[in-house]
């Protein structure tokens, strides 16, 4: 996965929006006029951005020819944690709560 647009390209990347109208995307109502949302170039860049800036963390030279390097970088990443925690450490942890948890510690 790398930067790749098939035309209508800008040496540039896009300025960062002055605000953000927040909410959702939504699908519009072409019958009574409403459009749906548009995710425009800011977005595009910042998805392509967050993505790419994974693989590069992560060892992945980025390839717009393929497909699978999120999942590769992913991987690489679980790699690096896996050997840099001890076991042995975890056991004796203080279990913490945050809101999204239903069960008991």
């Amino acid at each position: 996965m790398d930067r790749y647009w098939q035309s209508n390209v800008s040496p540039n990347p896009p300025e960062t929006p002055s605000s953000n109208a927040g909410g959702y995307p939504y699908n519009g109502a072409p019958s009574t006029g409403i459009k749906g949302t548009v995710p425009g170039c800011w977005w595009y860049h910042a998805m392509t951005e967050e993505v790419r800036a994974m693989l590069v963390a992560h060892g992945v030279t980025p390839d717009y020819k393929r497909t699978d390097q999120l999942a590769q970088a992913i991987e690489n990443a679980l790699a690096t944690l896996s050997k840099s925690i001890d076991y042995a450490d975890l056991q004796n942890a203080p279990r913490t709560r945050n809101s999204r948890d239903l069960g008991p510690i």
